[in-house]
């Protein structure tokens, strides 16, 4: 009889982004309940604020999972010997822990190598999590501006140099779409890979009529409104402004058309909004994720707009899969090779123009079907035989 799989699941980004939820808190406890395996998250912070709001996030992040979840003190990954420091208080906190693992999921190329050491200790499989072109978003660096600038190169260099590295230590890696995998495949070798695309959970992703209705009445958008979603932060890479700026254009020629903000950056949607478009047709609200669907539900569409770059190109938003799994039309750009083809796939694609910021005609959808359809695409039971293969105990 097979062992069922014990995962440790290892990432050195703290509790307290709300991606967390979706990627790695939502993962363990949908995998868990389809008996899959069982999980233990070490969440590593590496600066005193990150590891304050991870505790404080730690015992709901342990409800959600179900599972054990510890918040674990390192150093800076981008300082001197991090990899050895980071790796020793892995192997410490292992050894006081006293328990073994069948297989290591280290999140992004960083997480690999300190995870080294740990997965060979117990005899694991060590899992390399690849989730974007870390050498592209170099790019988005907002704190190597000016004069600091000059670093980038060398920061590319080492960058490339981790992502490699992440390749040749893995015993088998996880893409979140296919031009990810062309850039590590020369890395990797023979090695087993597997692509599994941002997905999210049919129990909290879903349609419902009744649940749209009553979401609309309750936030007082009437029958013939028009009802644009975003969901996210106000990030650059997010194209917030450009957004905002698209959904202007549309409110000049659509008089029922209407705004609405999800974000965990309340105040600064706000202010970047309120400059550009008149009250009384759009909103900001901040909601936990659970709430989130049913914002979904009450829309007629959601924006996902990226610029035209190597990161994107590679990338797997799990908003996509979230709009999607609730049956909406989702206004995208062709910068997210995989995502957009999905969508211009299974017919719920907005056309949206770069040059004038113009939003396309809405297509006309059964959105129950849609999300349906949706499930068997991105929805986290349609992958659980690929998870089962990542986390086999023969290998």
């Amino acid at each position: 009889m097979a062992v069922k799989p014990s995962v440790l699941f290892v990432l050195f980004e703290g509790l307290a982004d709300t991606v967390i939820d979706a990627q790695v808190l939502n993962h363990a406890r949908d995998l868990a309940r389809a008996g899959l395996a069982d999980f233990e998250i070490w969440a590593v912070c590496w600066n005193e604020d990150l590891y304050e709001r991870s505790l404080a996030r730690q015992q709901l992040a342990a409800e959600r999972t179900g599972g054990e979840v510890a918040v674990l003190r390192g150093v800076r990954p981008a300082s001197p010997s991090s990899v050895s420091k980071n790796s020793a208080a892995l192997l410490a906190y292992a050894n006081q822990r006293g328990r073994k693992f069948t297989h290591v999921h280290a999140r992004a190329d960083y997480s690999v190598l300190p995870c080294a050491a740990l997965a060979e200790s117990m005899n694991a499989t060590l899992i390399w999590d690849c989730r974007g072109d870390a050498v592209a978003e170099i790019d988005y660096r907002t704190d190597i501006a000016g004069f600091r600038s000059l670093l980038k190169p060398a920061l590319r260099f080492f960058t490339k140099q981790r992502f490699t590295r992440a390749a040749k230590a893995c015993d088998k890696a996880l893409f979140v779409s296919s031009p990810l995998h062309e850039l590590a495949q020369p890395y990797l070798g023979s090695k087993p890979y597997y692509i599994v695309p941002s997905c999210a959970s049919e129990s909290d992703f879903f349609f419902s009529s009744q649940l749209r209705d009553a979401t609309r009445e309750k936030l007082g958008y009437q029958p013939n409104e028009t009802l644009y979603v975003y969901s996210g932060g106000v990030q650059a890479y997010q194209r917030f402004e450009d957004m905002v700026a698209a959904f202007a254009g549309l409110a000049r020629s659509q008089e029922n058309a209407r705004l609405l903000i999800a974000t965990p950056q309340v105040e600064a949607a706000r202010k970047i909004a309120q400059a550009v478009l008149p009250e009384g047709i759009w909103e900001a609200l901040s909601v936990p994720i659970s709430g989130v669907n049913a914002l979904l539900n009450a829309a007629d569409a959601g924006f996902l707009l990226r610029q035209d770059t190597p990161t994107n190109n590679v990338a797997s938003p799990t908003k996509f899969a979230e709009y999607c799994l609730a049956g909406l039309p989702v206004i995208l750009t062709n910068s997210v090779k995989d995502s957009f083809a999905i969508a211009k796939r299974n017919g719920n694609l907005v056309a949206f123009d770069e040059a004038g910021l113009a939003v396309g005609t809405l297509p006309v959808i059964d959105r129950l079907k849609m999300a349906q359809d949706y499930r068997s695409v991105l929805g986290k039971a349609a992958h659980l035989d690929t998870y089962r293969q990542i986390y086999d105990t023969t290998y």
